[in-house]
């Protein structure tokens, strides 16, 4: 089989809407993608991660709005959770009542960021605004920092990994409550 190494951001997007399992760069390190509709490819990204189902999984948006169908919206302090900030920021939200299980793995909240990062951004926009995005990591490894350390830990198992440039943040997103305590 092919590399599933990418330099073609459009073919990275056209893998992701075909129901792909794709590593894209974020804010810090690489992330695992697929659409968040799709229980298949949520399922297998969970798989490829070892993630139990009793964990959530994390919801990188364009704007607030697009997580919508998963976020109980009203009274949310909209300003604050969109607020570009110098570390990425990951809020715990209270998931709606239509939102499945596969995304909030039995919790009564789910992590969304909003990114600021233009190309994630265009890949949540391109989407329907909102994409599944966990580490690009294997069980117990460090989050890979580029393409070719996602590739080492996942090989052909992705159905692509674009080889581009993380957004320079020297840590993960920080996860906080609405409370505002810092969870990490």
């Amino acid at each position: 089989m092919a590399s599933p190494l990418l330099h073609d951001p459009v073919a990275a997007l056209r893998r992701l809407l075909a129901g792909g399992v794709v590593a894209l760069p974020t804010e810090a390190v690489f992330g695992l993608h697929c659409l968040p509709d799709d229980a298949t490819a949520v399922a297998r990204l969970r798989r490829l991660k070892k993630r139990p189902p009793n964990q959530g999984l994390i919801l990188v948006a364009d704007a607030l709005s697009s997580v919508a169908p998963w976020v109980r919206m009203q009274g949310l302090p909209r300003a604050r959770i969109e607020a570009r900030r110098l570390r990425p920021v990951t809020w715990l939200l209270p998931a709606s009542a239509d939102c499945p299980e596969w995304i909030h793995g039995g919790l009564p909240e789910v992590a969304v960021r909003i990114t600021h990062m233009p190309l994630l951004r265009a890949f949540c926009t391109a989407c329907g605004g909102a994409l599944i995005s966990t580490s690009a990591n294997r069980r117990g490894w460090p989050p890979a920092r580029d393409a070719h350390r996602v590739l080492a830990q996942f090989g052909d198992r992705l159905d692509g990994i674009l080889d581009a440039p993380t957004g320079g943040a020297a840590t993960v997103s920080e996860l906080r409550r609405l409370d505002g305590r810092v969870l990490r």
